[in-house]
């Protein structure tokens, strides 16, 4: 039997970027991967900055993969009938466009350089947690030995049904996404859009989601994402995906074209306080293991890549302490309360701006994103996660007292008033 420091379950990004972290502090670290490296993940397909300053990547040095600097964002809105596009332009990079294939496997290849090692095509069959230690058994009928584990195996997470931290998430928890990616080539894809390399968002109110079409250098990425309570018989979400190409016909965003097969993908995203287990005994729950995609527009790397980052940080406590069970269980609980420190403010001021879309708020929204350019910056702020989410979320009420006072009634008095005094 392999014996290990740590075992890490799921290669993604919070997957690597734990191993790449543990091995660098000469850590015996093990990365195991159900696919074949590398592998494809229907997504979005861009990153924010924090992503890139985590793993302490210089964009100027990463000239063998795609990575698109992002400048602009455009946000569509329906008005009597047709589509008019509501856009800011940065002075710097908001975010960059990836290829999720050769991105995931960048990461994985710097915790290969550190010392951890990988292996794919490797299905885990069982978990056996004892006081000591744990047991991995994958699909080839090999064991590996652990003190720690750590399971980064994204939405359906095994180690987080296998150690019995949590079942399956509720059908209101979770967004279902599906995606196409095609090369189309840059040329084309200048020609089909005003806004070559720019994000272009769409909202589905009917879904509580919403679109994207984004031009990334050689590659059309368009998507759509739907909450699975409001998917049913009635209301798919192939269907809201081909709503969406009618929209984007419309506008003279799509001709036609051959469009590489839609990928599903689907997630959790809370609203209101998050009440599960990302933890127990010698493991641990990161990424979409733990549900931490943000719950404004569903961004999932840069939160993986924090959650990697502090899991680490609390293993290195582990592993350099005694195995007293008093002083390890205040170790383990660290890590929930790092991740709510670094992470909480955002999920909660995602609930507040998740109301901008609501029947009740989204005409105000509508006529602020229309008028008001200071407010149409800052929402892609936002999105974007340029600055402090508390500070732009007061920013954008300091605009209209009107959408202040209607979240103010909306359940978000005690909130607003501590961003804008007394309401």
């Amino acid at each position: 039997m392999s014996k290990y420091d740590v075992i890490i379950i799921g290669a993604g990004p919070a997957g690597a970027f734990a191993a790449y972290k543990l091995a660098k502090n000469g850590y015996k670290v093990l990365l195991l991967e159900k696919k074949k490296i590398p592998r494809d993940k229907p997504c979005g397909g861009w990153i924010t900055n924090k992503v890139l300053e985590y793993l302490e990547w210089n964009p100027s040095d990463l000239d063998d993969i795609v990575l698109e600097p992002i400048y602009s964002g455009v946000l569509w809105l329906k008005e009597d009938d047709k589509y008019n596009d509501y856009s800011v332009r940065f002075n710097n990079p908001i975010s960059y466009g990836i290829l999720r294939s050769e991105f995931d496997e960048k990461i994985v290849r710097k915790a290969e350089s550190a010392g951890a090692d990988t292996l794919d095509k490797s299905p885990v069959i069982d978990i056996l947690i004892s006081k000591e230690k744990v047991v991995v058994n994958n699909n080839h009928g090999r064991e590996f030995e652990s003190r720690i584990l750590i399971g980064a195996d994204g939405t359906y997470s095994t180690v987080a049904k296998k150690t019995g931290i949590r079942d399956r998430w509720k059908p209101d928890e979770l967004t279902l996404c599906c995606v196409s990616e095609t090369k189309l080539g840059k040329d084309k894809n200048k020609k089909m859009t005003d806004y070559f390399r720019a994000p272009e968002l769409f909202f589905n109110l009917k879904s509580k989601g919403y679109s994207w079409y984004y031009t990334k250098g050689d590659y059309l990425n368009i998507g759509t994402g739907i909450r699975m309570a409001l998917h049913s018989n009635n209301y798919t979400l192939k269907q809201q995906f081909n709503d969406f190409l009618d929209t984007l016909r419309e506008i003279n965003h799509y001709n036609g074209e051959d469009l590489a097969p839609i990928k599903g993908h689907s997630y959790a995203v809370f609203n209101g306080p998050y009440k599960y287990q990302t933890f127990k005994r010698r493991v641990f729950l990161i990424g979409d293991a733990a549900g931490f995609a943000t719950n404004l527009t569903g961004e999932g790397i840069r939160p993986a890549i924090i959650s990697a980052d502090l899991v680490s940080k609390t293993i290195k406590e582990i592993l350099i302490t005694s195995e007293k069970e008093i002083i390890l269980k205040k170790i383990f609980k660290k890590y929930e309360t790092r991740w709510k420190k670094a992470l909480g403010i955002e999920y909660t001021f995602g609930d507040i701006s998740q109301n901008f879309y609501t029947p009740n708020l989204f005409p105000i929204f509508k006529t602020l994103i229309r008028t008001d350019k200071v407010f149409r910056k800052l929402f892609f702020k936002m999105c974007f996660n340029v600055g402090n989410p508390r500070t732009i979320i007061r920013k954008m009420l300091l605009r209209s007292p009107a959408l202040a006072l209607k979240l103010a009634n909306q359940g978000f008095r005690s909130l607003v008033s501590s961003l804008l005094g007394r309401i």
